[in-house]
């Protein structure tokens, strides 16, 4: 038997077609039915459906008077809130085609973007990273636009370009992927096969409204059907998710599994009585995980297989659940195949998972990459480059890359990509980044590199790597899930091409965790305390641990500053320097740390702390050196830029205060 299953059939999509006019097809019959709800710590912000599609077409009328035009591509730079739906469904009501991006990418990567895709406009928040562009129409404008009169919708084509979203490649650069108007028409095969999903449902989605996973299932396919959307609002916490499940009533949750591990982490009962099932999707659902949740909450995760050219195609659903450790099968109306060298293999046996051609949910390629289009295309297969295994009954089973990409936080994320960043450090000649799993259930992003290292002290700041490592993982260069990533320095070794499976540590040594940190900074404080527990309930861990410099205040006069004066002057105000406190007090506490506050009288120039730093791994004792640092600011008030201050903790570790001196 050949390991392709055939659904049958899918309805065309109808002619003239609209994406937007689909999504809001319900606010005629259902005008008055709640379409969303945000949901804050005390109450929730409401949209009705016509409330909903009137924002949405006044928006689209907005527009058509700033000036676009159909077929305009408009970068979407806006941040976590109802605005980002309002504007992504206005543009495409009236043909423009917007390009929704993370709030969180930097302005390098928004310049590549444009450049890319030759933006007609940008509609930005003006708190969200951009590159400069000519036109710019802004939150404030937008928010106006929601009350002008109706624009048209305009039906066309329902194969024309709708909107383009970016996903990462082995190529080392993310990829524009453009889909069409019949795309939201394909997702109807996720209703029964995934969701098993009603109009009386109300869907909770854990992620931000500017997440592509958040738009789709969190957003645009509920209220395609009737129901309601409800998205907590971007001041809540994680931790918040199980009371407002149970206070709103939420029938079904979406998530990433990273959430649900955060939730069951949090070893609190759950009373959930409204809810019947689980979403889940990103990245790879672990049957330890699902039957932890299944265990604490008495309702299921269901899990869906997809990706950025084709939303999901595989999934599991309560009338069908996953087998084992298989993902689910194809959906009702897909044609899906497992492929070998020459076309689909056996079933049971391992080839690339792909999808057939004509899915109407496919990808209408990647923009200006014909070539690259062409290359992931196997006869009338789409190959995702996921390896897989039918069984008899269609069931597939995940069984990893093909090639090398990483999922950090369920971004799809090329090893190529943090290895382009890192490799701007002088300091480094050769590097390979690879996915490392540490326990059950909890993977690093790691890198093997070869560099030179400086053998001078750290007085010489230019010419020594480790001060220059800051720069790499800083936001002004990568966002902050290419950011997560964890160094790992193996000893000097033959070196050889790492590409594919091939990219995998195998050396039984010990893994480096490099940290950079200051040790006036509250928040690597409280890291470190959280680090420190997460390794003593392993204490057979593979890592050491090295500590590089990070100068919060590279620019403090070298004998610091009085502590009160220098919050004030950063924080606007002695109300803002307790704003901005507040957290960091609530969190130390959580972690299980007294600060002294009041007996922090100056905050000190670090450079001789991390001078101190640098000479204790020498001698061994650095992890000492840093723990008497954070000591010695935070609990005992202590002036750690003053030399005989940092002398004596010296001492108290086994260095020699004098030769520190």
């Amino acid at each position: 038997m050949i390991s392709e299953h055939d659904t049958g059939p899918f309805e065309h999509c109808p002619a003239p077609f609209n994406l937007a006019a689909h999504v809001l097809r319900h606010a005629s019959d259902l005008p008055d039915k709640t379409a969303l709800e945000v949901l804050g710590a005390s109450d929730a912000e409401h949209w009705t459906y016509a409330q909903l599609e009137a924002a949405v077409l006044g928006t689209g009328a907005g527009l058509l008077t700033a000036g676009l035009r159909p077929g305009d591509i408009a970068l979407m730079r806006l941040g976590n809130t109802v605005d980002f739906p309002i504007a992504y469904l206005g543009a495409i009501a009236v043909g423009v085609i917007p390009v929704p991006t993370s709030a969180q990418l930097t302005e390098p990567e928004t310049a590549k973007m444009i450049a890319e895709l030759e933006v007609t406009a940008i509609l930005r928040d003006p708190d969200v990273a951009c590159a400069d562009h000519p036109r710019q129409i802004m939150l404030s404008d937008l928010a106006t636009m929601r009350d002008l009169a109706p624009c048209a919708y305009d039906m066309g084509d329902p194969d024309r370009l709708a909107y383009v979203v970016y996903t990462s490649g082995t190529s080392g650069s993310a990829r524009a992927v453009g889909h069409a108007h019949r795309a939201i028409w394909a997702r109807q095969m996720m209703v029964g096969d995934w969701y098993d999903l009603t109009q009386t449902d109300r869907l909770l989605h854990a992620g931000a409204f500017n997440w592509t996973f958040t738009l789709g299932t969190g957003l645009m396919d509920p209220w395609a059907i009737g129901a309601t959307a409800l998205i907590p609002d971007q001041a809540m916490a994680p931790e918040a998710l199980p009371g407002l499940l149970r206070e709103h009533g939420a029938s079904i949750f979406a998530a990433a599994p990273g959430v649900y591990r955060k939730l069951l982490n949090l070893n609190q009962s759950f009373d959930l009585p409204d809810l019947r099932h689980g979403l889940c999707a990103g990245e790879k659902l672990s049957r330890h995980l699902s039957a932890l949740w299944q265990q604490r909450t008495g309702t299921a995760l269901y899990e869906a297989y997809g990706m950025s050219e084709c939303s999901t195609f595989i999934s599991s659903c309560p009338a069908h659940p996953a087998r084992g450790e298989a993902l689910g099968r194809p959906q009702k109306g897909r044609r899906v195949a497992i492929i070998g060298v020459d076309g689909p293999v056996p079933r049971g046996a391992e080839g690339t998972i792909a999808i057939h051609q004509s899915d109407p949910g496919l990808m209408l390629g990647y923009l200006n990459a014909p070539d690259e289009t062409a290359a992931r295309m196997q006869g009338e297969w789409f190959l995702t480059g996921d390896q897989g295994a039918m069984d008899a009954d269609g069931q597939i089973t995940y069984l990893g890359r093909a090639d090398d990409m990483m999922n950090a936080g369920g971004f799809r994320v090329s090893p190529i990509e943090v290895e382009t960043a890192l490799s701007a450090h002088p300091g480094i000649t050769q590097i390979g980044v690879t996915t490392v799993e540490v326990k059950e259930d909890t993977f690093l992003h790691g890198s093997s590199r070869y560099r030179q290292r400086d053998t001078g002290s750290l007085c010489s700041r230019a010419a020594c790597p480790l001060q220059a490592a800051p720069r790499l993982y800083s936001p002004g260069r990568a966002a902050h899930w290419r950011q997560r990533q964890t160094a790992a320095a193996c000893p000097a070794r033959p070196l050889h091409p790492i590409t594919g499976k091939d990219r995998v540590m195998t050396e039984a040594t010990k893994v480096k965790l490099d940290i950079l940190s200051d040790p006036i900074c509250p928040w690597c404080y409280i890291g470190k305390a959280h680090l420190d527990k997460a390794l003593a309930e392993v204490p057979d861990h593979p890592f050491v641990i090295e500590w590089h410099p990070f100068q919060l205040n590279p620019d403090m006069p070298a004998d610091g500053m009085d502590r009160r004066e220098y919050l004030e002057a950063k924080f606007g105000g002695k109300e803002g320097a307790v704003r901005a406190y507040a957290p960091v007090m609530e969190h130390a506490e959580k972690a299980g740390l007294s600060i002294d506050f009041e007996g922090m009288q100056r905050t000190p120039n670090t450079l001789d702390a991390h001078r101190l730093i640098h000479w204790a791994g020498v001698e061994g004792k650095q992890t000492l050196a840093v723990d008497a640092l954070f000591e010695a600011y935070f609990t005992k008030g202590l002036d750690i830029g003053d030399a005989q201050t940092l002398a004596d903790i010296a001492a108290d570790i086994g260095m020699e205060r004098e030769v520190v001196l």
